[in-house]
């Protein structure tokens, strides 16, 4: 599928796919649009809410709503907001460690030239610009539009529908 759109096929040098969901992360690590490693990580979004707890104590189901309606920054809960930060960016040093490492193994040197996350655009508001300053890499999520709107695959769906995100394991 990822080689369907012609945006992501055109990408040069390493991209990678992932997956960030409750338990685990999975992150596929693709070189100009071959697969060529896999890992998973065994931390997800519910990891990051039970360490924002232990730290805050915070109810798990206020956390996981704060992170769906205000990501990592929450405009008049400072405490919140430095402890989602420093989970959140845990977790995202251990997607830039994996990367790394396999950046290191396939002696590319070149760097990466995307992240395409797989995972609802609601689970954690500005993840993608969040992820993109703090890896420095360009992030976005894996656009379902853009491979149903491909000449290759024929769209029977009738009404319009504003956010993919949720056809995106289908």
């Amino acid at each position: 599928l990822y080689k369907q759109i012609p945006e992501y096929n055109k990408l040069s040098h390493g991209s990678a796919l992932v997956d960030i969901g409750t338990q685990t992360t999975r992150i596929a690590f693709l070189l100009n649009g071959q697969l060529h490693l896999i890992r998973t990580i065994q931390k997800g979004l519910e990891t990051v809410a039970e360490h924002i707890n232990k730290d805050i104590q915070m109810p798990h189901d206020e956390i996981m709503k704060t992170l769906k309606e205000y990501g990592v920054k929450h405009p008049t809960n400072e405490e919140y907001s430095q402890a989602a930060n420093k989970h959140m960016v845990n977790l995202l040093h251990d997607i830039q460690f994996t990367l790394n490492s396999f950046s290191l193994q396939l002696n590319l040197y070149k760097g990466i030239s995307k992240i395409l996350f797989v995972v609802s655009g609601s689970v954690v508001n500005g993840l993608m610009s969040f992820s993109s300053n703090l890896l420095q890499i360009p992030c976005e999520l894996f656009s379902c539009a853009k491979l149903l709107n491909t000449v290759a695959v024929k769209n029977k769906i009738k009404k319009k529908i504003s956010d993919w995100s949720i056809y995106i394991y289908s």
